[in-house]
């Protein structure tokens, strides 16, 4: 059985049994190309001789001419089908052209340039005009099949948010498809999340301009353009590893949280995991999309205040656009929590309870958000929610529990223990997601991110990688002290007085 293997995407070669033929060979390549191609199709005589040759020569000389390439061509070792039915390739493997393409890793297919994804590139032979015609299609349908490929990989590292390499992808499949909606909104999200947004805006107003007009431009493409100007990203350095499950769950509440009422997510992990990175990365992606992203970072004086988190909130809330849609009968409640600048000081009625008084304020300040996200879906990011007091864990937990309309999702960045276990509680619309730690091909990667200024050998890093176990934060704090790679060594910090510092 001979073997082809179809060096033609950035290419332009074809292995036979081992042997390289080139377009040098100028009809015998196009034979084997048109048979390993087609090679489910039986070519008749007329047929390939039309293609190869030219119907205006001589039917004897042509005749001659193609018995002479089958002949060669059985020399290669190739057996080939000659049966009044037509000629084929006879239990010949071939193996796919994009095979090696789809091979590499889509970190390597992001960085390839225009050369590397053309399909037999300069070769047009003098043939015939149908051959002509059909290395047309053959290339049109061969670079259909490697754009469908960079958009599956522009989806995959915009999902696992590794903006560096969707920002390449996109800029490798802009080659392919310049008027690509898709794939430019990609190229501008992934620069903007990069940091990049002068050549964000410059990516997205380039396809303005170029695709027909304007006219080919949707909607979509002129709000981001809108999100990313009043938008600010503040830049991450490196990429977002080992947490693509946990950002594809993100994902997935924020969806559902559109309908049905508030939705509560935890991500639960210990010191330096990296809770605070995942959440900020998905509520910057988010500040790019449709939704309205509110902050708030805990310490340990938020265990004092009742209701800390609302009461910090409560002012950005009213002044969001849909606050006027709130209850008017719960004004005077909320000025109990935080008054506004107008109101007269609120004091508290007489003969509520403690119990009838927090209910009220929770009914309060669910209704004040079913309002303003009436407007716009709102993400609420709750850092280090493990010092949040128990009346605003409590109203947390009635937003994700109590029927509802608020289009929420509250995202809440905890460690184990405390206030923790009353976050996790189960229900229909809550759901906790514990980050562990990185596996050790992350680690080594992400550790020679962070030392990419100096040189290293594998011992130094399999050192770090064995020491940090997982954690991020320790691991680029290694990565901050240079290690000398022989004689005894010891950590030259201490994971918990780093993240106590920090």
């Amino acid at each position: 059985m001979g073997q082809i293997r179809l060096n033609i995407v950035g290419d332009c070669t074809i292995e036979v049994d081992g042997r390289c033929l080139t377009p040098t060979s100028t009809h015998m390549f196009a034979l084997v190309l048109l048979l390993s191609i087609e090679r489910h199709f039986h070519f008749s005589r007329s047929e390939l001789q039309a293609l190869l040759f030219g119907e205006d020569t001589a039917p004897r000389l042509v005749s001659h001419r193609l018995r002479q390439l089958l002949y060669r061509l059985r020399q290669l070792g190739v057996e080939v089908d000659d049966r009044p039915s037509g000629i084929s390739l006879n239990g010949v493997e071939v193996t796919d052209p994009l095979s090696r393409m789809r091979e590499r890793s889509r970190e390597t297919r992001a960085r390839l340039d225009q050369g590397a994804i053309a399909v037999l590139p300069s070769y047009s032979p003098k043939l015939s005009s149908g051959f002509s015609d059909w290395l047309d299609r053959t290339k049109d349908s061969l670079t259909g099949q490697i754009r469908s490929l960079l958009l599956g990989d522009l989806r995959a590292l915009r999902a696992s948010h590794d903006w560096s390499h969707l920002s390449s992808a996109a800029c490798t499949a802009q080659v392919l498809d310049p008027w690509n909606e898709e794939i430019a909104i990609a190229r501008a999200e992934a620069l903007e999340m990069l940091g990049r947004r002068t050549e964000a805006l410059t990516v997205l107003d380039l396809f303005r301009d170029g695709s027909d007009g304007g006219r080919v431009a949707s909607a979509e493409s002129r709000h981001l353009k809108a999100r990313i100007l009043r938008s600010p990203v503040v830049r991450r350095e490196g990429i977002l590893r080992g947490r693509a499950v946990c950002m594809s769950s993100l994902e997935n509440e924020w969806h559902r949280s559109s309908v049905g009422g508030a939705r509560l997510s935890v991500l639960v992990g210990v010191a330096g995991l990296g809770k605070t990175r995942a959440a900020n990365d998905f509520a910057a992606m988010l500040a790019l999309g449709s939704g309205r992203v509110i902050y708030y970072r805990c310490d340990r004086q938020s265990q004092l205040s009742p209701l800390s988190l609302f009461s910090h909130l409560l002012p950005e809330l009213r002044a969001m656009r849909g606050s006027l849609g709130a209850a008017p009968q719960y004004v005077g409640t909320l000025d109990l929590l935080r008054p506004t600048l107008e109101a007269a000081p609120s004091t508290m009625p007489l003969g509520l309870t403690i119990e009838i008084l927090r209910a009220e304020l929770q009914a309060a300040l669910v209704d004040m958000l079913e309002a303003v996200s009436s407007e716009q879906r709102i993400l609420l990011v709750v850092d280090d929610a493990h010092f949040l007091d128990s009346a605003s864990c409590a109203t947390l937990q009635t937003l994700s529990t109590s029927v509802n309309s608020a289009a929420l999702l509250v995202l809440a960045c905890c460690r184990p223990g405390g206030s923790t276990q009353f976050l996790l509680e189960r229900g229909e619309r809550s759901a906790s997601h514990v980050l562990a730690p990185l596996g050790e091909e992350d680690s080594q990667q992400l550790f020679r991110e962070f030392v990419a200024d100096r040189p290293v050998n594998e011992q130094e890093v399999n050192w770090c990688v064995n020491q940090a176990a997982g954690n991020p934060f320790y691991l680029r704090a290694l990565a901050q002290h240079h290690v000398n790679a022989s004689g005894n060594r010891t950590p030259p910090v201490d994971v918990h007085s780093l993240a106590a510092s920090s």
